[in-house]
């Protein structure tokens, strides 16, 4: 975004000229702790449209640079504007999903996700300053509070936690929409259905779960939309592995 806005501002306009009313960018690398990154973000979005809101995650950790390996960016633009009625982003400062809530017809609420997980890499293979590195060093903090001896594993830690707040949210009525950059392909993987129980002040413990995206999706009943619509051709696996929206209904809105 930094070093080239003008490429963005492009790419949101395009947004805007095929009337997406909801953007879920994972993977955004951009320090959102830094005050000017939301002002350019602002700046840039004001210039597409009149009205917009925006969540953020990142990894809360001391750092100069404007990049930083991973977060995310949630953004609802124009008329369903004035439907958000919560946004925020994960809890423990790991930046790895931010969210909105929409008011859909007859009461509904929409949670629209933007998640990313890191990739499948060892903490040796992995330089300092990786999103997977960012995160073993806020988990470990939490697995010292926690009196947990074995060492985390954030690519496993957030199915665990991601599965267990959705499914939190579940229970109390609202229905999914996640767009997440899960570096795994799903297709013709039969997950389990492995229920957690949310925590607000602590990571999910390591339970039987297989840590898998098909088991995440199958105990919280989402779908793949792009598989659904596309039976006979479906998408290359290259995009299956990247941004994907599960949902647990269509036509919500």
């Amino acid at each position: 975004m930094f070093r080239d806005p003008l490429n963005l501002q492009y790419s949101l306009e395009q947004c805007s000229n095929h009337h997406k009313g909801a953007l879920c960018l994972p993977e955004s690398n951009i320090n959102w702790g830094k005050k000017g990154a939301h002002n350019l973000l602002h700046q840039l979005t004001s210039k597409v449209w009149q009205h917009s809101t925006t969540a953020t995650s990142y990894t809360k950790e001391e750092l100069e640079s404007d990049y930083q390996p991973g977060g995310t960016v949630s953004i609802v633009t124009g008329k369903w504007t004035s439907r958000v009625i919560e946004k925020g982003t994960h809890p423990y400062g790991l930046g790895r999903w931010s969210f909105m809530v929409l008011r859909g017809t007859r009461g509904r609420q929409i949670l629209i996700v933007t998640a990313y997980r890191v990739c499948a890499q060892t903490l040796q293979s992995c330089g300092v300053t990786t999103a997977t590195a960012q995160q073993f060093r806020q988990l470990m903090q939490k697995w010292k509070e926690m009196d947990t001896l074995d060492d985390p594993i954030p690519r496993l830690q957030f199915i665990l936690d991601l599965q267990a707040w959705l499914e939190y949210r579940q229970r109390d009525g609202y229905e999914i929409i996640l767009a997440i950059d899960a570096n795994e392909n799903i297709t013709g993987i039969s997950g389990k259905i492995s229920p957690l129980k949310n925590k607000t002040d602590e990571p999910i413990k390591r339970t039987m779960h297989n840590g898998s995206l098909a088991t995440l999706c199958n105990t919280c009943g989402l779908v793949d939309p792009l598989i659904i619509q596309h039976q006979d051709s479906p998408p290359p696996t290259n995009i299956l592995q990247r941004i994907q929206p599960y949902q647990l209904y269509p036509n919500l809105i």
